[in-house]
């Protein structure tokens, strides 16, 4: 995963934030391969926030274009806004150009819909790799290469490969990390606080030690997330909405009910008060989890 510059001093945090034991779990969480990494003041401080504000508020209004649309038989991803085709180099391109679109707000997308498209377009691009002749000079070349848009002078190829690599795939690799090792219920249910300190700011290292806390002390709610995977696949292999909603109910995946929400905050809760603090401990290889899943998700991968 790429690291962005290094982040800047944020302020102090609220009191109902600064839970002791999180802080005390997150000062002594180790990432490095040597053992001794720590985070920063800093991004304990933006962990501690993220993981406070991990749900949305508005969770049931992201899914509003998949449950109330009119069309029965529409594919969920052109509900979303999304193109259906999203495999192979015809569909990097298309996603390519969508995510594209959205980041200078020429064609805006949802907040559920850009999520899954820049997994999807992560995904697809781990599977060129593989597979794409002529992959391994670069994927991000070979796309650009199919859109006759794009400058073709080589002073300005490299910034405009820059910004695959760096954006569009940097972004949809930090999602399925997210979606491999908490549950694709992530992707419905996260904040924009969880997106904007971890998603798109934070530095490999503090992303690492956030999932792996969530793991740690979330495991209600880590339990709730992983009830969406037949869902989010249903909707990547071109599912329609109506087909959605019926796994929906088959799967049980309505987090949004008072009462599982209940149960979840209250496992959360036991977790959190059975932890030792004091101790060292390491942080989960979230990159080895993620690249095992990819081959779950994609079967020819």
């Amino acid at each position: 995963m790429n690291s962005p510059p290094g982040d800047e001093p944020l302020g102090a945090l609220d009191p109902s934030v600064s839970n002791p034991t999180k802080l005390q779990l997150l000062q002594t969480c180790q990432f490095s391969k040597d053992g001794k990494g720590c985070l920063k003041d800093t991004q304990i401080t933006s962990t501690l926030r993220a993981e406070a504000g991990l749900l949305s508020d508005d969770s049931t209004g992201l899914l509003q274009p998949l449950l109330n649309h009119r069309v029965e038989n529409l594919p969920a991803l052109e509900a979303l806004g999304l193109p259906l085709q999203w495999r192979g180099l015809k569909g990097a391109v298309v996603y390519y150009r969508t995510l594209e679109a959205a980041k200078k707000k020429k064609s805006p997308l949802g907040v559920l819909a850009k999520r899954i498209a820049q997994m999807l377009f992560y995904l697809n691009y781990r599977w060129l790799e593989r597979h794409m002749e002529g992959a391994s000079n670069s994927v991000a070349t070979l796309i650009l290469d199919a859109c006759p848009e794009e400058p073709k002078d080589p002073k300005l190829m490299k910034s405009r490969r820059d910004n695959i690599t760096g954006y569009h795939k940097r972004r949809g690799e930090r999602w399925w990390l997210h979606v491999a090792c908490l549950g694709p219920g992530i992707l419905t249910h996260a904040s924009s606080i969880l997106e904007t300190e971890i998603i798109t700011s934070s530095r490999k290292e503090q992303l690492q030690v956030f999932i792996s806390l969530i793991l740690r002390i979330r495991p209600g709610y880590v339990n709730l997330f992983g009830r969406w995977e037949p869902v989010i696949k249903a909707i990547a292999s071109g599912a329609t909405t109506s087909k959605l909603r019926q796994i929906l109910q088959t799967s049980n995946a309505d987090t949004v009910s008072q009462a599982k929400l209940a149960c979840a905050y209250a496992s959360d809760q036991e977790a959190l008060s059975h932890q030792q603090t004091g101790e060292t401990w390491k942080a989960t290889d979230v990159e080895a989890i993620a690249e095992e899943k990819i081959a779950e998700f994609l079967s020819d991968y």
